[in-house]
This record gives structure tokens, C-alpha cells and sequence, in this order.
């Protein structure tokens, strides 16, 4: 069949749903993934058959979730569960940090620790500049069913404001649409005799 506004051809999957012929359909539980996807979105069933090319790729991404882990001070890491994907950490003066999970928004400051899960978190509010005597600042609220917390950076950190408001935005929207990160899904992956030969290492 072909769609009628696009052309695209259109295929029926296996529980009777539609999905453009580029895209592959998982096996286990019908999912419609997009071309080229090594894993499915929901369900997480590989769907490659380069199981090297994916053991690469899962490597570099638990080093980077290891990283990631390592800007943030003992008190804040110790509470990251094993199995919590971090989308992002940044790392302040001191020991002061923002992290943000598959699973909950952390600010750790002046030695105040403070958490929010997605399923308390309303909005997220617009990036607003502030205009200081000696210098400006940047700064966007969240606000929650409890409270409003305030994230704040500096005029020249402009760009890791903006990056850190970006995974705060799309993990509330995979929270919201009950979607996996597909780096999350990978860094759980079991892979067989390879799994078990790092685990000795």
C-alpha cells in the first residue's frame, strides 16, 4: 500500500498496526523502529547481527556513563542506582553539580542536596538572562508538584546551560511518552560470551 498524502509505501506488521517500509519491526513485540536501528526502543531486542560493532559501541557508552558519574561528589554518586541511565552531569564550583537521569532531576549546591522524579515534575520554564552590576547570568526554573527549583549559570557557560536545559526537556519527554533512550538500552545489554570476558576484566 502506499500513503495518500506522501506516497510512502506502507507495510500491515504483525499485530495488524502500519509502518513505512523503512522501518524495521521487532520481532519480540511488533515495535516499528526506524532503519538502521541496532536495538529496539521498546522492548530491547537486538536487531543487528554485527554483535562486535555493538559491543564497541556499548564500551564507549558506559565509559561515557562512568565519566559522567565521576564529575559528581561522593554523596550525589552514591545515590545514582546501578541501573540509572545519566543523561547528563554538570559539574560546578566545589562539589557543586546538576545531573539529570532517565529516572529524576538532582541540584546538589552550597551542600544542599535536592531531587525531583519525572513523575513530579510539571513544566520545565524558558531560558531567562539576568542582567547583574559586574556580570549577567543565565537561568531557567522547574517546577514541580512540592516546590520550584532554580538552575543558574554564567554568562560564559551559556552553552552548557543550553545543553543541560536540552536533556532536561527530552528526558521529561521520554518520561512522559514512556520511551527508552536507546543508549540506556544498550548500556544494558547482555551480549553473550564477550559479556562475560569483561565482567573478568
Amino acid at each position: 500500500m502506499k500513503c495518500e498524502y506522501c506516497g510512502a509505501d506502507i507495510i500491515i506488521t504483525g499485530d495488524g498496526s502500519l509502518a513505512t517500509r523503512g522501518t524495521i519491526i521487532c520481532p519480540s513485540c511488533g515495535y516499528a523502529n526506524a532503519r538502521g536501528s541496532w536495538v529496539c526502543l521498546d522492548c530491547g531486542k537486538v536487531l543487528t547481527t554485527d554483535l562486535e560493532r555493538l559491543r564497541e559501541i556499548r564500551k564507549k557508552l558506559r565509559f561515557g556513563l562512568e565519566r559522567s558519574k565521576s564529575f559528581m561528589p561522593t554523596m550525589v554518586r552514591s545515590r545514582i542506582k546501578p541501573n540509572e541511565f545519566v543523561y547528563f552531569t554538570v559539574k560546578g564550583s566545589g562539589e557543586n553539580c546538576y545531573v539529570c537521569t532517565d529516572e529524576r532531576l538532582i541540584k546538589y549546591e552550597s551542600r544542599q542536596y535536592w531531587e525531583s522524579p519525572w513523575t513530579e515534575v510539571v513544566s520545565i520554564g524558558n531560558i531567562q538572562s539576568k542582567i547583574g552590576i559586574f556580570q549577567g547570568s543565565l537561568e531557567f526554573e522547574v517546577n514541580t508538584f512540592k516546590e520550584t527549583i532554580r538552575f543558574s549559570f554564567g554568562s560564559l557557560d551559556a552553552q552548557l546551560c543550553g545543553t543541560f536545559y536540552a536533556w532536561i526537556n527530552k528526558a521529561l519527554e521520554n518520561h512522559n511518552m514512556r520511551k527508552k533512550d536507546f543508549r540506556a538500552i544498550i548500556c544494558s545489554l547482555s551480549l553473550g560470551s564477550e559479556e562475560e570476558r569483561e565482567n573478568r576484566e
